[in-house]
């Protein structure tokens, strides 16, 4: 968790970007979980696909369509909201269920240490 941290507080972007968040998706289920990449389908290793946005998304039914087609494919959806910017229920249709254990809203990239344990 402290790597990711660091790579996280590492990213810089400008002012002026939408939030693609279903076209993010739909390149972590078809790139990141392909068999190029490793990814198996008996399951034998869990598909872990985490969600981190400080913003709501500009595409929000695109956004749900990819997260959905990625469960399917059995990518266990996470959920994480930074900040004040994010919408809860676009939160809650990105995450797996059950959504208290794939859903979490934090105030700030320092407060995802208060979840790391969950």
């Amino acid at each position: 968790m402290a790597d990711m941290l660091k790579a996280l507080r590492r990213v810089s972007y400008g002012s002026g970007y939408e939030t693609n968040t279903a076209a993010a998706i739909k390149q972590m289920r078809k790139e990141i979980f392909s068999p190029h990449r490793g990814s198996r389908k008996n399951h034998e290793v869990s598909k872990i696909g985490i969600v981190l946005t400080d913003g709501r998304s500009k595409k929000i039914i695109q956004t749900v369509f990819e997260s959905l087609r990625a469960q399917k494919e059995g990518i266990h959806m996470f959920a994480i909201g930074i900040g004040t910017n994010t919408h809860s229920l676009e939160l809650n249709a990105i995450a797996s269920s059950p959504k208290e254990e794939y859903m979490f809203e934090v105030y700030n990239f320092e407060a995802l240490d208060s979840i790391k344990e969950n």
